[in-house]
């Protein structure tokens, strides 16, 4: 009897072991190109995140003071990230939402050494976090996959879990400082937050195995410097208390949504339209289609497959139900993804 609860014991043990996700550490800096302090203490920051890419992911917000900051000008939906945390003052830094703390003021980014995010890398999480994007074939568009599983239960309240989901250019780099605090490089800057800085409600309840997967597509922002340095950095944090339970990166598209070497072309018509949408195109075998419809700010709205035979094909799509505005349009089959966009006007 005496094994048995031996083995028991042990089994329980396995169990909790195989329940935990390794942690990816999200730090977080609202810094600003005409702060001083900023300038000072980002070169040192800089190179500590560097060295610790495996284990954390960084993002930088360009707040709107307190003087000039063109990326702030760019996008100043930042503000809203300002506020989530009550930042009065920059340089500013969060390591999973904690603010750090050390021998100088509470938030100073130097306060966080190697030690810091070796503790926090330590901590488990419950959830996997994964990200891919890949871009649009003439790099106007960049399209979002998210998968998030739990490996603990998990409970919060309704809709205080949130995604979010962040484009960023990993470095922009100016030939002279663009503000008055002598720095040229930007590392990690926030560039458009999906798609709004409040997020994507994930579900409040979360079982051990139980998942789910996000696409979001988006217009390339027109004022990214390099799109080269585009990436995606995925959060989850529970709004009750902030706390951020894991992070994923995406730094290299997986590929292109390639129609360049594709059998087939993609025509929508008519665009724009007020109640139905036809797209034509061609298959040199038979396939299963998948017809995405995405809205401006990047969400997956709508979603059908049909199963369709080789040669040249013709569907219906009803946009009735659609509010007027801009939309891509997404054709997915065995062979290629072709992206469109069409414009619905009632």
């Amino acid at each position: 009897m005496k094994k048995l609860y031996t083995i028991l014991a042990l089994s329980s043990l396995v169990t909790i072991a195989v329940a935990q996700s390794q942690r990816l550490v999200l730090v977080e800096e609202f810094t600003q190109a005409s702060c001083g302090p900023c300038g000072a203490a980002n070169p040192q920051f800089n190179l500590l995140l560097n060295a610790n890419t495996s284990k954390a992911v960084a993002l930088k917000y360009q707040v709107s003071w307190p003087g000039v900051d063109p990326m702030n000008t760019q996008y100043a939906a930042v503000s809203g990230r300002v506020n989530y945390y009550t930042v009065t003052g920059v340089p500013y830094a969060l390591m999973d939402a904690v603010p750090t703390t050390g021998s100088s003021y509470v938030g100073y980014p130097n306060n966080m050494g190697q030690v810091d995010i070796d503790n926090e890398y330590a901590v488990p999480s419950p959830f996997d976090l994964t990200v891919q994007h890949t871009l649009s074939t003439n790099l106007d568009s960049v399209f979002i996959t998210v998968h998030v599983t739990a490996t603990q239960a998990y409970t919060t309240g309704l809709n205080h879990l949130r995604l979010q989901t962040v484009l960023i250019e990993k470095l922009i780099h100016f030939a002279s400082a663009p503000g008055s605090n002598g720095e040229t490089n930007f590392e990690n800057v926030v560039r458009k937050m999906i798609p709004t800085t409040g997020g994507t409600a994930l579900p409040s309840n979360w079982t051990v195995g139980h998942d789910t997967t996000l696409t979001f597509a988006v217009p390339v922002p027109t004022y990214i410097y390099d799109i080269n340095e585009l990436a995606v950095v995925c959060f989850i944090q529970d709004n009750t208390t902030k706390d951020v339970q894991q992070a994923g990166f995406s730094s290299s598209p997986v590929g292109i949504h390639d129609q360049m070497h594709s059998p087939a072309t993609c025509n929508l018509f008519p665009n724009p339209t007020s109640s139905t949408v036809n797209v034509s195109f061609n298959l040199t075998n038979n396939s299963d289609v998948s017809f995405n419809i995405y809205n401006e700010v990047g969400m997956l709205i709508r979603t059908e497959k049909r199963s369709m035979t080789a040669g040249k094909q013709e569907a219906e799509i009803d946009v009735k139900m659609l509010a007027n505005g801009i939309y891509l349009f997404e054709l997915i089959t065995e062979e290629t993804k072709l992206v469109s966009k069409f414009n619905v006007v009632h």
